[in-house]
């Protein structure tokens, strides 16, 4: 991804179902919205937003006969791997250490969690 795309409540939603399992029509979504997650969009709703992925170049599509095949274009670890980036550099400008000391300072992190870390740094 070439620059990170902030993400509507909506539309985390509705890449949460496309990670699960893709390629979805514009049906699909809406059927799986309203049967599963009680929310029931009409049609033009539901195609704004997925015109708003496609501009964030969150997802991609392909035409199959007259139903367009909607798809994330990015695994969500590589989306949160570029929204904890952007955090780290908006933040903290970058530093990764700057970061942890206020987690650490502000007793977000248990000594579990530091060993966690320290095993991690230290296997990369």
């Amino acid at each position: 991804m070439k620059k990170f795309r902030e993400m509507s409540g909506t539309e985390q939603e509705i890449m949460e179902v496309l990670w699960e399992s893709a390629p979805k029509t514009l049906g699909e979504l809406q059927d799986i919205f309203a049967k599963e997650r009680g929310k029931v969009w009409k049609p033009q709703t539901l195609a704004t937003f997925m015109s708003r992925l496609v501009e964030k170049e969150l997802i991609v599509w392909e035409q199959r006969g007259r139903a367009r095949y909607y798809s994330p274009a990015l695994t969500k670890a590589e989306y949160e791997g570029a929204k904890a980036k952007t955090l780290l550099d908006t933040l903290f400008k970058g530093s990764l250490q700057s970061f942890v000391a206020a987690l650490y300072d502000g007793d977000a992190l248990s000594e579990q969690d530091i060993a966690e870390m320290k095993e991690w740094v230290e296997s990369k």
